[in-house]
């Protein structure tokens, strides 16, 4: 059987013909990891071997098992199904199956294997590897290739990574996205204006980097007033965060006015917190609007809250729009962050010194009200918000 298997670019290629049993890759966005264990995966099923594609979710695992029945494609020798998530190959009963960790380990004992794959390992709890996987490799000698984005410091991955060049039968590589000579330059220098340094070193520059600690610089903080010619050729943008309470210690409510210039520098304008009734908190967003007149004010709507909107939008003109954060709070905080380091970001010099306070202590500080209501103002109209 003559078989024609898909290309691998030079950096790939390299590491499917490396003859280490354990192959641990770090790998950035984009650099091709999956392909790659797609060749290899299927390379052992066409010697008649058994082949685990262990990813973190279901989800996951799905991305694998579509690319890799989309690259064999018409290939005859290549039997998908879709039922089971595998592939085999019946004239020499080799077999690739997709599995996710999230069940636990209980469904991936028992077999002994030829090669596993460790999708985004970083991702995957390290006891599926030491105690579901490492024994099933055992009686086959089979092997291993486990590979990810990292996902911070310290964790079984890094560990891993770390182990491959010094333990025989281990090999680790270290791939930035810009490896892969199918990936346009202008799109990583594009990622790299677009997200804070941090998270492009992790994701692009398959660095092991920590979170840990606060995420904005003093040194990133530039004082300025938009002119009147430049405040005029602005979009102005109300965030609010909300918390209904007037108890001490309780999360504050708070707004942020900020002016987006077309050119992309942000101005921050306006900022408050206040704990306070729902009648008060109505009248503080509206005493804050009636300072700045914003086009539009995006306010925070979940559960109990969606009632602060919908009095709002009952009782008054203002241009108010209901958000449902569907992402973290630091995933939120990203792209103004990303300003911020960039010196796009400046900050009226009479806003309180709390917000300044909390700026700089994010994500550790006791409070990031006014940190989450920026974060609004600035996303408003970004595919990461659902609006009501």
């Amino acid at each position: 059987m003559i078989v024609n298997l898909p290309k691998l670019h030079p950096e790939q290629l390299r590491i499917f013909r490396h003859p280490a049993r354990f192959k641990v890759l770090v790998c950035g966005r984009r650099w091709g990891k999956t392909r790659l264990a797609a060749v290899a995966a299927v390379a052992t099923a066409l010697r008649g071997g058994r082949v685990w594609w262990i990813a973190p979710t279901y989800a996951t695992s799905m991305i694998g098992y579509r690319l890799t029945k989309r690259l064999l494609s018409g290939q005859p020798w290549a039997t998908p199904r879709d039922g089971d998530r595998a592939i085999v190959v019946p004239q020499v009963g080799g077999e690739v199956w997709f599995k996710s960790a999230d069940a636990g380990d209980g469904g991936l004992r028992g077999e002994g294997l030829d090669l596993v794959i460790f999708d985004e390992a970083a991702y995957v709890p390290e006891a599926i590897w030491t105690e579901a996987i490492r024994p099933a490799l055992s009686d086959r000698q089979g092997r291993a290739i486990i590979i990810s984005t990292p996902a911070g410091e310290g964790d079984w991955f890094q560990r891993a990574h770390e182990a491959g060049g010094k333990r025989d039968g281990w090999a680790s590589w270290q791939l930035p996205s810009w490896t892969n000579p199918h990936l346009k330059p202008e799109e990583i220098e594009a990622a790299r204006a677009d997200l804070p340094s941090i998270v492009f070193r992790q994701e692009y520059g398959a660095e092991f980097v920590s979170a840990a600690g606060t995420r904005v610089r003093r040194e990133w903080l530039r004082i300025g007033r938009p002119t009147d010619a430049e405040r005029q050729a602005s979009k102005i943008t109300m965030g609010v965060d909300l918390a209904i309470s007037t108890k001490d210690g309780a999360d504050y409510t708070a707004a942020v006015v900020v002016a987006r210039h077309p050119d992309g520098r942000i101005w921050v304008l306006d900022a408050a917190r206040t704990r306070a009734t729902f009648q008060d908190v109505l009248r503080f967003v509206q005493a804050m609007a009636g300072k700045h007149s914003p086009a539009t004010i995006l306010v925070e709507q979940v559960q109990y809250q969606a009632a602060v909107v919908s009095e709002l939008l009952r009782t008054t003109s203002l241009p108010v729009r209901g958000v449902r954060p569907d992402k973290d709070k630091l995933t939120r905080f990203q792209p103004i962050e990303a300003r911020l380091e960039q010196g796009m970001v400046l900050l009226d010099p009479g806003l309180p010194d709390d917000f300044t306070k909390e700026l700089l202590a994010f994500p550790l500080g006791e409070h990031d009200d006014q940190v989450d209501a920026l974060a609004y103002a600035y996303g408003g109209g970004a595919r990461t918000l659902e609006w009501s």
